[in-house]
């Protein structure tokens, strides 16, 4: 835990915000070096994330507004942005999945 502004707080939020951008570096690489097929399944795996990410995230907002959660902060403060991308990660899974049977 460090004070605002510190030099150690600077650096707990540079670290992970380079690892992601090279995380999307070595991601586009890797996408450029695949065939046309591939690219293509890869697109319709992200474009299920992308989506469904969309649809969970409404959902949740609208039932907490509609008061079908008691506690909602609870699970406001539980879904912190890093669980997102585990969601993301999981939906991305499913439309591989669902992509390369299609293509199959």
């Amino acid at each position: 835990h460090h004070a605002p502004g510190t030099a150690g707080r600077i650096v707990a939020i540079i670290v992970p915000v380079a690892l992601f951008w090279l995380w999307v570096v070595v991601l586009v690489r890797a996408m450029s070096s695949c065939d046309e097929l591939q690219r293509r399944i890869q697109l319709e795996a992200m474009g299920f994330a992308f989506l469904g990410i969309a649809v969970v995230a409404l959902t949740l907002e609208f039932t907490y507004k509609a008061g079908f959660f008691p506690g909602a902060e609870f699970w406001r403060e539980l879904w912190q942005a890093w669980r997102w991308w585990l969601v993301m990660l999981g939906l991305y899974s499913v439309g591989l999945l669902l992509a390369r049977r299609r293509y199959r």
